[in-house]
């Protein structure tokens, strides 16, 4: 070794600043992908919780039919 060690230039070469707005934008815009998906998601399980609750309504009162028929 010669002793100098190690140099840091300061500047910023405009490629780099490119390829990180690049990057920032990319990934704001999976992450807004990833949240509308997400909401949408959302909105079928509720559908679906609303479907289970009607079948177990139903399935309720068929029993209450079949108990009661019974006696």
């Amino acid at each position: 070794m010669n002793g100098e060690g190690w140099k840091f230039s300061k500047v910023i070469s405009v490629p780099s600043v490119l390829s990180t707005i690049g990057l920032i934008v990319m990934m704001l815009m999976y992450v807004t992908t990833i949240e509308a998906e997400v909401a949408v998601l959302q909105s079928q399980q509720e559908t679906a919780e609303k479907k289970f609750d009607q079948i177990d309504g139903k399935l309720d009162r068929l029993l209450d039919i079949l108990i009661g028929g019974r006696q």
